[in-house]
């Protein structure tokens, strides 16, 4: 939640009430926000404000003003979720950095993970376990031009399918979330991952896969290396507001 106060824009951090347990500990952490009206200049130039400049730089880059916009509000959802965490982690944006497939690194204990699409933004966050996730809007889309992103089976699926969009996109966030955890990142082939199912074995590892009820307008995904561990899904609200 932001807070604005005499014209300065503000982060209020969304603290536990109480310290992490070590069930807290081993829990995912899910934020997700759904912001339907583009910013005004003021307060995206504000908001942009908060960030580190190795950030800000990264946000600008890009020219659509709906994907600037999700890309610095996953941030500063990013900056929210680490004071969930335990202080002594020392955990900050400043050490925000990406890996050679763009994956968001922030330290060797916490693996964290963002998607966007449309107006949803989504974060994951855990200690000590790897991470994907992975949102996609349900619309049209030439999903045939994709046959060779799928196994027969899967491809079969959708041929078959009475809503082939909505199948789609759930398959195609199914192996996105797995391949953004397992850190190949979403230029690997997903022929490659072959069928998914909840338990999905890659290398010497395993991750399962779950699908996070969001908004019926959205698919979407996590995926989580082994074990399992319980879902924290927070709706994480953007308020600009005068206060006094």
């Amino acid at each position: 939640m932001f807070v604005q106060k005499q014209g300065t824009l503000k982060l209020k951090s969304q603290q536990s009430e109480f310290p992490l347990t070590s069930l807290m500990q081993s829990e995912i952490l899910v934020y997700y926000a759904l912001e339907k009206k583009i910013w005004t200049r003021e307060d995206y130039a504000t908001s942009l404000a908060l960030l580190p400049p190795a950030l800000t730089e990264r946000i600008t880059a890009y020219q659509d003003e709906r994907d600037k916009q999700n890309r610095l509000c996953s941030k500063l959802m990013i900056q929210d979720m680490l004071s969930e965490f335990p202080t002594g982690m020392n955990l900050s944006l400043n050490n925000l950095h990406y890996t050679h497939s763009g994956r968001p690194k922030l330290s060797s204990d916490l693996d964290i993970n963002i998607s966007h699409s449309g107006n949803l933004v989504v974060c994951v966050a855990a200690l000590h376990k790897k991470v994907g996730i992975d949102t996609e809007e349900i619309k049209s889309c030439a999903w045939k031009d994709y046959e060779t992103y799928f196994p027969h089976e899967e491809w079969d699926q959708l041929l078959r399918s009475s809503s082939p969009y909505s199948d789609f996109y759930t398959l195609w966030t199914r192996k996105e979330a797995l391949l953004k955890a397992t850190g190949q990142g979403v230029f690997t082939d997903f022929s490659a991952s072959g069928n998914l199912s909840a338990k999905n074995r890659n290398a010497k590892e395993e991750y399962f896969i779950q699908k996070l009820e969001i908004d019926p307008a959205y698919v979407t995904h996590l995926a989580a290396s082994f074990p399992a561990a319980p879902v924290r899904l927070k709706h994480w609200k953007l308020s600009f507001a005068t206060i006094g």
